[in-house]
């Protein structure tokens, strides 16, 4: 059954165990219990002290870190103020939790709306389903965005680095599309950048991230995936965001955080209020948004089916 440890919250079913943080419900561990293999970075500051933060009500950075409403300035950093709250536990059981926070003075003074962000993990088989739900207290429309940041481990094993490692991406196309950050102004760039597949795995390579992340837009990415140095897929993400973002800090961090987007970070030529941001989310009055995304542990079995099939 439930366990609690220092706020830390273990959700367990025959095959996987997750653990859950109370500050940002941030997930912090996933494990595959026949071999006690952890898929999840571990969070040392050497790299990134996170594992998994929820971005919201912001994704990515605003310009000169300030967006207007209702033709007034607000300041707030990047990726927004939900990662470093700390949530309410609603209901917890062996296999799933519920987690909240609700807007208070001081998330008013930098974000004009009253809402309760709710966030639930649910175990099923050897996946975990994310779910979020963004209520609007008011009567009036509410401008946000929200997005996921799972750390994954890339490579599994401790000896091995990341460019031993695939990334993929199940298409129909060989070829995608995706944007950077732009280095001289750090917003969003236009130039448009190629990702080549070759059966749906692309190896990671030196440098690969020395620009930030790799940014696919408009609905290219709704499963990606990891895999080993022999093509084997071992982890999936499957999600219905308009936006996913791939990530790492640096060629010796061990992992690859998949970020899947209802939002994204201002452009170059953007100069527009909150609700002109690209793919800004909005929830009616008195309504809620609810978005999720899966994580999926595959085993060797199901790898084996999954080529079979492809072949």
């Amino acid at each position: 059954m439930k366990k609690q440890t220092m706020n830390n919250y273990i959700l367990e079913n025959e095959r996987i165990r997750a653990v859950i943080k109370s500050k940002s419900a941030e997930l912090s561990s996933l494990v595959r219990k026949d071999t006690d293999q952890e898929y999840l970075w571990n969070g040392d500051p050497r790299f990134w002290e996170r594992t998994s933060p929820i971005l919201f009500p912001a994704v990515g950075a605003f310009r000169d870190d300030q967006y207007s409403y209702q033709d007034k300035k607000y300041h707030m950093e990047k990726h927004g103020f939900a990662k470093n709250m700390e949530f309410h536990v609603d209901s917890i059981a062996s296999d799933e939790i519920w987690l909240s926070i609700e807007d208070t003075e001081e998330t008013y003074s930098i974000y004009p709306f009253h809402f309760r962000l709710e966030a639930g993990y649910k175990l099923e088989d050897t996946k975990l389903n994310v779910i979020w739900r963004v209520i609007n207290k008011d009567e009036d429309v509410m401008y946000f965005s929200i997005g996921g940041h799972p750390a994954l481990r890339c490579p599994m094993n401790d000896n091995g680095k990341k460019t031993d490692c695939y990334l993929g991406i199940e298409s129909d196309e060989d070829v995608l599309d995706y944007i950077m950050v732009d280095q001289s102004t750090m917003r969003i760039g236009n130039k448009v950048h190629t990702f080549q597949m070759e059966d749906g795995l692309y190896r990671i390579t030196p440098g690969m991230f020395d620009l930030d992340a790799l940014i696919f837009e408009n609905y290219q990415v709704g499963t990606a995936y990891l895999a080993d140095e022999s093509k084997n897929i071992y982890i999936k993400m499957h999600t219905k965001a308009p936006v996913m973002a791939f990530w790492s800090p640096e060629d010796d961090a061990p992992f690859v955080c998949f970020e899947p987007w209802y939002g994204r970070g201002d452009g170059v030529d953007f100069n527009g209020s909150l609700k002109e941001r690209t793919w800004e989310q909005s929830v009616a009055g008195k309504d809620t948004f609810e978005a999720s995304y899966q994580l999926e542990i595959i085993t060797q079995m199901q790898h084996k089916k999954m080529r079979k099939n492809h072949e």
